[in-house]
Order: structure tokens, then sequence, then C-alpha cells
């Protein structure tokens, strides 16, 4: 997207309507109901937002779309609600998980495939974890395996760096108190039930 200080923005073509053109913000995260809703009104009403850090304006020729990403880590204004449609993606099935994967690690083991998407829903499904791993942390946990070289007999017995997918200091508290203790590790699909069987 091309952007000047002060300037207007050329319009856009998606979806083949000439008139219009997106601007996307990833994972907005707002520091008061006064910037939600007065960001809100520039970009509805005036058509312009303002970036502090860099004191540039950016204005659209044309009536913009915005579409703005939560992950619910802090509650939005009812007043900056009022404006939305809200549409909820469901996290990803593993058919869907393997596209994704698909997309960052073309090419990738199938045997390691396997054994990182087992892990990783079984992960997700431990309710003693306060976050649970996202996407994009089984993305970085994969590059890690690959780069480090590790056997494969390593990760069906255990989770290596674990501090990949696990980011709260009581969560990987909760996982090594389960392996200390004798804790099994799934190493098939059919360990976590028929929805997981491949």
């Amino acid at each position: 997207m091309h952007q000047q200080t002060g300037s207007q923005l050329p319009p856009r073509q998606p979806g083949g309507d000439p008139g219009r053109f997106e601007l996307a913000r990833e994972a907005v995260r707002w520091r008061s109901e006064r910037v939600v809703t007065q960001e809100g009104d520039d970009l509805g009403h005036e058509m312009r937002f303002s970036i502090i850090e860099t004191s540039e304006e950016i204005s659209a020729a044309h009536r913009p779309v915005v579409m703005i990403t939560s992950n619910n880590e802090k509650e939005l204004p009812d007043a900056f609600l009022r404006r939305c449609i809200f549409y909820y993606i469901e996290f990803p099935d593993v058919p869907l998980m393997r596209r994704i994967i698909d997309v960052h690690h073309p090419n990738l083991d199938a045997k390691l495939l396997d054994q990182v998407l087992i892990k990783f829903y079984w992960l997700r499904e431990q309710n003693e974890l306060r976050k649970k791993p996202s996407t994009s942390e089984l993305i970085d946990w994969i590059n890690a395996l690959i780069r480090s070289g590790i056997s494969m007999d390593k990760i069906e017995t255990h989770i290596p760096f674990i501090g990949a997918l696990l980011k709260k200091e009581q969560d990987v508290d909760a996982l090594q108190k389960y392996d200390t203790q004798g804790g099994r590790y799934p190493k098939n699909w059919e360990d976590l039930g028929p929805r997981y069987n491949q």
C-alpha cells in the first residue's frame, strides 16, 4: 500500500469494486476508549487516521473497508463495537492446519508433521494450561525442531523446545510435573480419540 504524509491513497480494486480499498490492521491493541472511538470516527467519517509515532496522516480517496482482528486479550468498548460487524473464526481443525503449515514449511517430513500436530492438539486439550498454544507458536516450534535436527524418537516420547509453545511459566511447570510423574505423551492419533484419527 502506497503511503504519503498528508496525501491521499490511490484507490485499490479488491473483489472487482473499483471505488473501494481495504485497510487491514492485525491484532489491534487499543490503549483507551477515547482512542478507539476517536480513531473509529476518523476512519468512518473523515476517512483518515494519524500515526502518532511517525507524525504521518493517512487519508483515503474513497470510503475504506476496515478489518480489525482481536485475540480477546483486552475488551473493546461498546461504543466501538456498535460500529462493527462481528465474525468469529473457528480455530483451525487438523486438515486446515496441515494446509497452513504447508504454506510456511512446504515438503515437511510426513512423520514430523504428524508428531507436531499430535502434540500440539494434545496440549490444547489440557485444561491446566492458562494460555493454549496458537497457530503462530506451532509454526515457530516446527522451525525450531527443523533447525535443531532433533531425532524423531525424542519428538515421539517428549515435547522438545516446549518454550516455543508455552509462554506462561505456570504452564511449563504443569507440563514438567506431568513428565516427572511418568505422564505418557501421545504418539498416535488414536491416542487422542476418534476425532483426531487420521
